[in-house]
C-alpha cells in the first residue's frame, strides 16, 4: 500500500542492464539514498549480521540461491 513506509514486502523483479544512467535517475537515486540514510530502523550492511558474515554477504548468497 502507497501509504505504508519501511514495511519489508516480498518483491518480485528481473535485472536488464543498461548501461546508461540518466541525470534524472541518478539524482533520484542520490535522493533516496540521502533520504533513508538517516533512518534509525536502516540496515548498517557491513556490520557483522553473524559471528562471519556481514548483512551484504547474507544478502548475496541469499540472492543466488532464490
Amino acid at each position: 500500500h502507497p501509504t505504508s513506509f519501511n514495511i519489508p514486502m516480498h518483491v518480485t523483479y528481473s535485472v536488464v542492464r543498461d548501461l546508461s544512467l540518466t541525470e534524472d535517475l541518478l539524482s533520484d537515486l542520490k535522493t533516496l539514498c540521502e533520504f533513508y540514510s538517516g533512518a534509525v530502523d536502516r540496515v548498517r550492511l557491513r556490520e557483522q549480521w553473524g559471528e562471519a558474515i556481514t548483512y551484504m554477504d547474507k544478502i548475496k548468497v541469499r540472492t543466488l540461491f532464490s
